[in-house]
């Protein structure tokens, strides 16, 4: 009866990202399968080994759901995302300082933090009062790369950070979480990050979603692994609802999921180009495009959660 009713919520996540991430073109996602539990390896990660998995629930009552969001990077992908779909992100974490300083520039009243294994539920609380529902994020991706021959995936040292995501989920217990990775990920892992979260207690929707699949001229596919506890679901005015009662009815679609403008193919006048950025900041602006998630798919994910716990 459990396995089922985990299969039952995984197609149930499926089928709402998929009417709400179809492109323009009509054409439909792209599916990760998740292994067989019996072929994923069940080895703990020593940094989840020593920490308690506390079921901390929220007292306040919230009309808006509150959102964290790890290595998020300069542009604030995740950020400007789930707030176009009515979250408020109220506290974000990158390490590298440019990066941060760009963040918060962009984010001014969210509390912003610099390393993610420093960061706790005790300290959450401490400077919020609260804890999020929803935690999001894209760990580092160049142990995942397909382009690093020598990488070790999730054993790796910037790659192998997503045990620090799973560890704050672990101590926060959020109604969802989300952790975006590269392709490469399939074969690098996943199946020890999906594992992880299920002995938590977490259903997972591991997905790979595009770019092209929210209007944009480029491809960009990437891995998004939803998660969402599989115990309880909080409503909008903080009441507790059996996430197996999520609807299932038909919504539209996202209202940021319009087509790129025409002329988005064109290259911008930044690097090596005459009269554009000096290389060495345009290098770094390229590199921050490159860490950055699209918006428009952070707001889909952000509407079918808040649609499966209404």
């Amino acid at each position: 009866g459990r396995r089922r009713s985990i299969r039952t919520r995984r197609w149930l996540g499926r089928l709402l990202l998929r009417r709400c991430l179809r492109s323009s073109t009509g054409n439909d996602l792209l599916h990760l399968r998740p292994a067989p539990r019996h072929a994923r390896r069940r080895v703990r990660h020593p940094a989840l080994r020593r920490v308690p998995v506390p079921r901390v629930l929220l007292s306040a009552v919230r009309k808006v759901r509150t959102v964290l969001t790890l290595f998020s990077g300069a542009c604030g992908g995740w950020d400007l995302g789930m707030e176009r779909a009515g979250y408020r992100v109220v506290a974000a974490c990158e390490a590298d300082p440019w990066r941060r300083a760009v963040l918060q520039r962009n984010f001014p009243n969210t509390k912003v933090y610099d390393d993610v294994r420093g960061l706790t539920a005790a300290r959450l609380v401490a400077d919020l009062g609260a804890l999020p529902d929803v935690i999001v994020g894209s760990p580092p991706c160049q142990d995942a790369s397909l382009a690093n021959t020598k990488g070790r995936g999730v054993d790796g040292a910037r790659t192998g950070l997503f045990f620090e995501f799973i560890r704050i989920v672990a101590e926060c217990r959020p109604l969802w979480c989300c952790a975006e990775n590269v392709p490469g990920l399939r074969t690098r892992g996943v199946d020890r990050v999906l594992s992880e979260l299920e002995a938590l207690d977490y259903a997972c929707w591991p997905l790979v979603v595009g770019a092209g699949n929210a209007g944009a001229p480029h491809q960009r596919r990437r891995v998004f692994i939803m998660a969402a506890d599989a115990n309880e679901a909080r409503r909008a005015d903080g009441s507790l609802v059996p996430l197996a009662r999520a609807t299932t009815q038909s919504e539209p679609r996202c209202s940021s999921l319009a087509p790129w403008r025409e002329n988005a193919s064109e290259v911008p006048g930044i690097h090596g180009m005459d009269d554009g950025l000096p290389r060495r900041v345009a290098a770094a602006g390229v590199a921050a495009y490159g860490d950055a998630v699209v918006p428009q798919i952070a707001e889909a994910i952000g509407r079918a959660m808040l649609r499966v716990a209404a």
